[in-house]
């Protein structure tokens, strides 16, 4: 009769298993769970009942409220395992949310970038009125950890009933952040920057409603951002920031089509208009805004086949473009190209109608 030999366990599995179920300083438990994560070495101690043991000691830890760094640390355990094991997510995601019925301290206290990951993840499972404005705050704060700004982000796209509210949770916080550098402008415009990139992947994969006024709600957050600091003082700064702003307009309409035809999506470019001279791009940002050109270009087109001449879309045209002249050379180019055109559509391409305050958006 064959008897089936134990599994045997690595000397530094054992090790490792041995620390993670020790009482002693949290972080220590922390390294030995890396240890154990390393080339799937945790799916062959999940039965071992020092295993158990350190997840217990995590739990009990994460509901402490002795120590703000050690309940977050002793999240970030929760949440490591429940990334990696499968069999043990719902439970441990059960934990959690247990946990996570109250705001948990700011993940500011957590000194490494990965910790504040991992206790970005357990956010998924928080309830309450508190998540939304903690998980913007903690958007806007979070210093260089991009991962960890990321499932933030993603967070929100999930837990906000639209695009817009998930955008408006961003406003004051980013209005109340105050960098303490030479340049705050600068660092706002930076931060902003890094905030905007981290979002633009995630319109490409959220499924959620686009909500109202999502335009108008881009813009205040933008200009937010600049409202305790002043614009940026670096030519280099605004260029790159202004380019970023454009970018991410266009993954907003080239992910929800319907908003390419809206002026109001593309206001938020009014903010840095207004730092260079009438308004008129420097050269850095213009591949960018030349490609949301084209995303304003096919939404015109789209409508001056039905008939549709809007001022309203041609002035953001003349905004991106940063001219009339540029805009209508465009459109001229357009009404010469396409045909079955009514002769008021053509004429509206090539020549606009006469600018006024009533008809200008910027």
């Amino acid at each position: 009769m064959n008897e089936t030999k134990p599994t045997e366990i690595k000397p530094s599995v054992e090790a490792a298993l041995r620390t993670f179920s020790e009482t002693g300083p949290i972080e220590q438990r922390i390294r030995s769970l890396k240890e154990l994560m390393k080339g799937g070495a945790i799916h062959s101690v999940l039965d071992d009942p020092r295993f158990t043991k350190g997840i217990g000691d995590a739990v009990r830890e994460s509901r402490s409220v002795v120590d703000p760094k050690q309940n977050l640390l002793a999240l970030t355990v929760l949440a490591r395992i429940a990334s990696r094991v499968k069999a043990k997510r719902d439970e441990l995601g059960r934990e959690m949310a247990a946990v996570l019925q109250a705001p948990p301290p700011e993940l500011s206290k957590l000194g490494e970038a990965e910790d504040r990951e991992y206790a970005a993840q357990a956010l998924n499972w928080a309830s309450g009125d508190w998540v939304i404005p903690y998980l913007a705050r903690s958007i806007v704060e979070e210093e260089a950890g991009e991962k960890a700004r990321s499932v933030l982000i993603r967070t929100l796209l999930e837990k906000a009933a639209n695009l817009a509210s998930a955008f408006d949770a961003l406003r004051e916080p980013l209005a109340e952040w105050t960098p303490k550098t030479e340049a705050p402008g600068d660092s706002a415009a930076k931060r902003l920057k890094r905030i905007l990139a981290a979002i633009r992947p995630e319109l490409l994969v959220a499924e959620v409603p686009t909500g109202d006024d999502v335009g108008a709600v881009i813009e205040s957050v933008v200009s937010s951002a600049f409202r305790g600091v002043g614009p940026p003082t670096s030519s280099e700064v605004s260029a790159e920031i202004t380019a970023e702003i454009a970018l991410f307009l266009h993954d907003l309409v080239r992910t929800r089509f319907s908003l390419a035809a809206e002026a109001s999506t593309y206001r938020a470019l009014r903010v840095p208009s207004r730092w260079f001279l009438e308004g008129r791009w420097p050269e850095g940002p213009r591949k960018a805004l030349s490609i949301l050109s084209r995303d304003i270009e096919e939404a015109m087109a789209l409508l001056a086949k039905q008939g549709v001449a809007d001022d309203d879309l041609l002035n953001s045209l003349t905004l991106v473009q940063g001219s009339r002249e540029s805009a209508l050379r465009i459109t001229s180019r357009m009404a010469n190209r396409m045909t079955g055109l009514t002769k008021e559509i053509v004429e509206w391409l090539q020549r606009g109608r006469e600018a006024s305050p009533s008809n200008v958006s910027f």
